[in-house]
Order: structure tokens, then C-alpha cells, then sequence
């Protein structure tokens, strides 16, 4: 003996996005850092020089500027991700950087 199931009603609900994303989402740009002297770091976003993070004994110093001789302290960490995060949102926040 076979069971057999009774057909499904069509549904009469159109469907609909659940939530209208506008748009393909902005990529989240490319931090890159390279030890370029024993005790200093240079920051890059997306290719581009951003700043940098001198090793001072236990504290990373963060400057901001893309040529080192000109660069500014922006922040002070002992934490090495903390210096990073610093010299990006400087430089996010200045109107001279490309």
C-alpha cells in the first residue's frame, strides 16, 4: 500500500525581500604594516603610505604623515593593534591625504 499526500494550497502572499540592503556594501580597506628600521613600522591603506609606529621600550608610538621626516604623534599604546588602529583613523580624519 502506497500513502499519498494531499496537494499543497498556492500561496496567495507575493514575496518580498525580507530587507532592502541598498546596494553592494563598501569593501573595508587593506591595512598593511612592514617593519621597515629595527625599532619602526610603516602603515599602508591600500597601497598607500598612511604613517607610522616607532617602538619606544615598551610603548608603540603612533604618527601620523606619510613621509616620516614630517609625520606627527597622533597617540601613545602599549598594545601594538592600538597603534595601528590609531595612525589609520588619523589619517582618515585629515583632509590633506589623498
Amino acid at each position: 500500500m502506497t500513502d499519498t499526500l494531499a496537494a499543497r494550497a498556492t500561496r496567495t502572499r507575493d514575496r518580498r525581500p525580507l530587507a532592502d540592503i541598498g546596494g553592494v556594501p563598501e569593501q573595508a580597506p587593506r591595512i598593511v604594516w612592514e617593519r621597515v628600521d629595527t625599532d619602526r613600522y610603516r602603515v599602508s591603506v591600500d597601497g598607500v603610505a598612511r604613517g607610522y609606529v616607532d617602538v619606544v621600550g615598551f610603548v608603540f608610538v603612533s604618527l601620523s604623515g606619510c613621509r616620516y621626516d614630517r609625520a606627527v604623534e597622533v597617540a601613545q599604546s602599549r598594545d601594538f593593534a592600538r597603534a595601528i588602529a590609531r595612525v589609520v583613523e588619523a589619517s582618515a580624519g585629515s583632509a590633506l591625504m589623498p
